[in-house]
C-alpha cells in the first residue's frame, strides 16, 4: 500500500446526464464537485496514486443509436429519462455533456490534486464523439452496447480501452478529444522505453 504505485481509473457521469433535465441536483458542476470530493478522500488516505478520469461521453449519440430500435427506445424511457424526453433537445444533451467533460478537465488542470505521490489527469477522448458506433456502410454497430443499449459491451469496452490507452500516453496539454467508438486506436500506443 505504501510502496507501490496505483492507477485508479474513474469513468462516471452517464446517469447524471440521464437525470439532469428532471432535477438541478444533476447539474454538471455539482456532479463534478461530487467527483472532486471522492478524489479528495483518496488523496487524503492513499499514497502513490495516479487518478485517470475519463471525461463524459456524448450521450446524444443514444438518440441516434435508438432510431429504428424499439426495444432500446422503450428501455431508455426508464433507464435514461432525459434521452427519451422529447422536450430536452439533442443540443441540450450535448451542451450538458461537454460542460461536464470540461469541468472534469478543469478539475485536473487546477492542480489541486498534485503532489509528489499523487496526480489527477483527465482523459478527454470521448468529449467530442457525436456519432454512434457505425459499420463502414453507415449502419449502427449495436455490438458496441450491452443488451440495455446504454452500457458498453465487452466489445465496446475493448474498443474504448484502445483510446483510453492512447490518451493516457499523450501529453496532458495535447490529448485527443475526439476518438472513435467505431474503430480502435491503432496501432496501439507504446510507452517510452525509459
Amino acid at each position: 500500500m505504501k510502496q507501490d504505485w496505483k492507477l485508479l481509473n474513474i469513468f462516471i457521469g452517464g446517469n447524471d446526464a440521464c437525470g439532469y433535465c428532471r432535477h438541478e441536483n444533476y447539474a454538471a458542476d455539482k456532479c463534478v464537485d461530487d467527483v472532486k470530493q471522492a478524489i479528495q478522500i483518496i488523496y487524503d488516505s492513499v499514497p502513490r496514486v495516479i487518478v485517470s478520469l475519463t471525461a463524459m461521453l456524448q450521450l446524444e449519440i443514444l438518440r441516434k443509436t435508438d432510431k429504428g430500435h424499439y426495444f432500446c427506445q422503450r428501455l431508455h424511457k426508464d433507464e435514461c429519462g432525459c434521452e427519451s424526453n422529447s422536450s430536452y433537445t439533442s443540443d441540450q444533451i450535448k451542451a450538458y455533456c461537454v460542460e461536464y467533460a470540461n469541468d472534469e478537465i478543469d478539475l485536473a488542470n487546477s492542480g489541486v490534486f498534485e503532489k509528489d505521490d499523487f496526480t489527477l489527469v483527465t482523459q478527454p477522448f470521448m468529449r467530442d464523439i457525436d456519432d454512434p458506433p457505425q459499420f463502414p456502410n453507415g449502419t449502427t454497430d449495436m455490438r458496441f452496447f450491452a443488451p440495455d443499449c446504454f452500457h458498453f459491451s465487452q466489445y465496446g469496452h475493448a474498443l474504448v480501452t484502445t483510446w483510453l490507452w492512447k490518451n493516457m500516453l499523450e501529453p496532458t496539454n495535447n490529448k485527443t478529444t475526439r476518438g472513435s467508438i467505431s474503430a480502435p486506436a491503432l496501432p496501439l500506443a507504446c510507452p517510452d522505453s525509459v
